[in-house]
């Protein structure tokens, strides 16, 4: 007999399929009801669809309403809720304790998505997190006097949207102003002045099937400020040793758990690693596709096996190839012609723009005017890659 499931979904169907173009919940194991946004109605096409909703993106209770409603509909109710989006993980899971369907719960998803409970989760079994608190001018205010600079950002955002660093009292005055009765959503913590490093794993049962690491080259704040993000692998070796293992102590602290890892650290001058975050879901930018071209495995097709209670997939190789991914904006600028990087190690091109079209400035990290992820044999070769298909979208584009 087939699953009958209830996707819930803002990235559009043909998101979840391979990258031969085959979809992932093939007709012969799925009834599909479809919860999605009324842009991406038209991609929703395919043989295992039973039904499918449409509602405003934003409109969070419409959402979760309609899928409240689909999982009821048909021969036989839904026997599981699925979704990517890191911003609807816990609706979705209050939705399956509502609706008694297995998956993650409530208290598996919070540590994930609220990051005052995920350090206080992580600080208690002895990982190094920034010391942090809710937000409260005092305590901002206590940390700025110990540490000299603290990052003021959203409890449960994504897209690095919101992030403030501060380095004195008329900065963290000037935050306060701008953000007043948000603050309650927010946190303050220590200021970790290090690199930026993430780490991608699939998890089974709390132990890391596979993962591979990435440095971000740039802020992931970059948006604001300049033109383009570069996200380059490491290579195996010492640190990629270090990071692993952090990485392993930190997915031993989720008991049970099993799916897909995004997890951000942060590495000092004098190598300490320190925690970031972590979220359970797949990386944005071009880690899919990087993670896919060195292991084999699809990350979507993990977090989809997860959450039907499947077998995760084994690695069926590793590439010697590193990858690096880079994101370019364009803001104001109009597209002239299409974009085509024609060049066998160019692994993916997502391009979010059409010829005519003018893009806006973005608002988040990954509001990016073309996202392209590329191989090389080194740190080096994938660097000098990079520049050369960034310099290449941004001809595609001028000043009207």
């Amino acid at each position: 007999m087939k699953m009958a499931i209830t996707v819930l979904d803002r990235l559009g169907y043909t998101f979840y399929t391979d990258e031969d173009g085959q979809s992932l919940f093939p007709a012969d194991r799925f009834d599909v009801r479809l919860v999605t946004s009324l842009e991406k109605l038209p991609l929703a096409v395919g043989e295992s669809l039973q039904c499918v909703v449409g509602v405003h993106r934003l409109d969070q209770q419409a959402l979760l309403d309609a899928a409240r409603f689909v999982s009821g509909s048909g021969a036989l109710p839904s026997q599981r809720l699925l979704v990517l989006t890191e911003r609807l993980q816990l609706p979705v899971a209050e939705l399956r304790a509502e609706l008694g369907l297995g998956g993650l719960q409530p208290d598996e998803v919070r540590p994930f998505r609220d990051k005052v409970v995920m350090k206080e989760h992580l600080s208690r079994q002895g990982i190094r997190v920034p010391e942090f608190a809710p937000y409260s001018h005092d305590a901002a205010m206590a940390l700025l006097k110990k540490y000299g600079k603290v990052v003021v950002k959203p409890r449960a955002e994504a897209g690095s949207m919101d992030i403030n660093i501060v380095s004195g009292e008329s900065d963290l005055r000037d935050v306060e102003a701008r953000l007043e009765d948000r603050l309650t959503d927010f946190e303050v913590e220590e200021f970790i002045d290090g690199e930026l490093h993430h780490i991608d794993s699939v998890v089974e049962g709390s132990r890391v099937i596979t993962a591979t690491a990435g440095h971000s080259i740039h802020s992931t704040t970059a948006y604001l400020t300049q033109d383009h993000f570069w996200d380059i692998e490491v290579a195996p070796g010492p640190l990629f040793d270090r990071l692993r293992a952090f990485n392993d102590r930190v997915i031993a602290c989720y008991p049970g758990f099993s799916g897909v890892t995004h997890h951000e650290v942060y590495v000092t001058a004098d190598g300490e690693i320190v925690f970031g975050e972590i979220a359970a879901r797949l990386g944005g930018g071009g880690i899919r596709a990087g993670l896919r071209a060195r292991t084999g495995i699809d990350l979507v097709a993990a977090m989809i096996a997860a959450q039907v209670g499947d077998p995760l997939p084994r690695p069926t190789r590793w590439s010697e190839q590193l990858s690096g991914y880079t994101l370019v904006y364009v803001p104001g600028l109009h597209m002239t012609r299409a974009v085509d990087l024609d060049h066998p190690w160019v692994l993916e091109q997502q391009v979010y723009a059409t010829p005519g079209s003018a893009m806006d400035p973005p608002r988040a990290w990954e509001q990016a005017a073309a996202i392209v992820t590329v191989s090389g044999r080194d740190e080096h070769e994938v660097a000098e890659r990079l520049l050369q298909v960034q310099d290449e979208v941004r001809s595609c584009f001028e000043q009207h």
